[in-house]
């Protein structure tokens, strides 16, 4: 992307905050040499090319049609501290997708609702500083080539499977540096430096059963520098095993399982810690909250303690957690605009921006 593209597309998305009470969503050719305004999501998508940019101010916003083209969507980002300016990008219907929309990306949108692969195979999506209720599949279809990265997820499902088959699990995806509290249908795949934070439900921690598993019906699976709250679940029928746990801390007292233990190999394993000796100031009750600390406590063994030396979780490892979530594009978070003029005759306007590397 050019640099005279981004402050160009800086400067509309000023105005619309200025002078309208919503901003434009943009729709920009790759080369960022030109772009329209839209006002709805759904004619901004119809009107796109493959390949094209969709810019989403603060705001929340609907799609109803299904995404069938590989497009590239970015936001004004999630977190409320680093979004005051312009509002948390929001999209609160159901996002359909199917095996055209493969190669799409996502950055800086909270997805309050599913986001669903309707059909076939959906490769090589990713998901950046996003946040989402649940990316799921319909039934025979599932993801595969994925990233999932600095993002935080209620549930991830990869495919989407029964108890008479496994063929519809997601292969070769990788989950990064993220917070989730649930994946499953997952195979021959990289879990690394994230958070598994699943949550207390009626005070119950038998991990066999679905509702509490933090990793279900995985297979072949690296889980590496991770912090791992929750274990793994596997139906009766089937056969899961050949996963690799890899320097992670865990709060049980093993790796909880049902009937097949699933586990390869184990090196480095930390059991029996509790979120208070392993993080700054981190609770496993209630929903996600923006005034937890992920940063490790630096008496906790996940402090340095990653195969690279680095904490585990996700302020660790080659592309740790940022700050504020703010998305790599030019963002504000700063605005101040007088309501009068000084005695020059100026209006005093101070405008701050940021990226996130």
């Amino acid at each position: 992307m050019k640099l005279s593209f981004y402050f160009s597309v800086f400067f509309l998305l000023l105005g619309g905050g200025l002078y309208a009470q919503q901003a434009p969503i943009m729709l920009c050719n790759p080369a960022g040499t030109d772009c329209t305004p839209y006002y709805n999501c759904d004619s901004a998508i119809a009107n796109a090319q493959a390949g094209d940019y969709i810019y989403l101010p603060g705001g929340n916003f609907s799609i109803y049609d299904t995404l069938d083209k590989k497009l590239h969507f970015i936001g004004a980002g999630i977190s409320p501290d680093s979004t005051t300016t312009t509002g948390i990008t929001s999209i609160s219907t159901v996002l359909n997708v199917n095996s055209s929309a493969s190669n799409s990306t996502f950055e800086g949108i909270y997805f309050t609702q599913n986001v669903t692969n309707q059909s076939g195979e959906l490769n090589n999506v990713t998901f950046k500083r996003c946040r989402g209720a649940s990316l799921n599949c319909a039934v025979n279809a599932n993801i595969n080539s994925a990233l999932i990265i600095q993002s935080i997820f209620q549930r991830l499902t990869f495919g989407h499977t029964s108890n008479t088959t496994v063929d519809k699990r997601g292969k070769n995806n990788i989950i990064q540096n993220s917070i989730v509290y649930q994946t499953s249908d997952l195979e021959n795949s990289t879990i690394l430096n994230c958070v598994y934070a699943k949550r207390s439900y009626g005070g119950n921690n038998y991990y066999c059963l679905f509702v509490q598993s933090a990793l279900h019906n995985i297979h072949g699976t690296l889980v590496k520098n991770s912090i791992l709250y929750g274990g793994i679940y596997t139906y009766d029928s089937y056969s899961v095993s050949a996963n690799s746990f890899s320097h992670c801390v865990v709060n049980q007292s093993r790796l909880y399982s049902c009937n097949n233990a699933g586990i390869a190999s184990m090196d480095n394993i930390f059991f029996s810690q509790g979120d208070t000796s392993t993080f700054v100031s981190a609770s496993f009750t209630g929903d996600f909250d923006w005034s937890e600390d992920y940063h490790v406590n630096p008496n906790s063994p996940a402090h340095n303690g990653g195969d690279d030396g680095k904490d585990m979780g996700i302020y660790g490892g080659n592309t740790p957690w940022v700050e504020g979530a703010v998305p790599t594009n030019p963002h504000i978070y700063f605005k101040d605009i007088s309501g009068a003029t000084n005695a020059s005759g100026d209006l005093p306007v101070e405008i701050k921006i940021r990226t996130g590397n």
